[in-house]
């Protein structure tokens, strides 16, 4: 399991120079996501990502340490991303060409939630 710190109502200068003191630290994340968040108010977020919860806390200790800064650690669920991402996607059809995306087990199969009824020669 993973776990992400986030810290929220930055401005992207200020997310930028967060996340440079985040890369440098040891351990360092796996990865640190900078969004703007309100694209009107210029509100950014930071997120990293750490492989374990001591890490990300220790890291939200430091960071806490700093004026107007607040952290949030959460644990993130081991999903599988590929296939939460085709499980509300329709086929696309391309002149004779059925194009669907569904993955077992690295086998290609029909997809269980759409009945394609395809036509001969598709």
């Amino acid at each position: 399991m993973q776990f992400t710190l986030t810290i929220d109502g930055l401005t992207e200068a200020t997310a930028s120079e967060l996340a440079t003191l985040i890369e440098d630290r040891e351990p360092a994340p796996l990865a640190v996501a900078l969004n703007e968040t309100d694209e009107a108010a210029k509100i950014w977020n930071l997120v990293a990502y750490f492989t374990d919860e001591t890490a990300a806390r220790d890291c939200g200790r430091h960071l806490a340490a700093l004026p107007g800064i607040d952290c949030s650690i959460a644990a993130l669920l081991d999903v599988d991303w590929v296939r939460r991402s085709l499980e509300g996607l329709a086929p696309v059809v391309a002149g004779r060409f059925h194009l669907f995306g569904s993955c077992r087990n690295g086998f290609r199969h029909w997809p269980s939630w759409h009945d394609l009824g395809l036509p001969p020669g598709a």
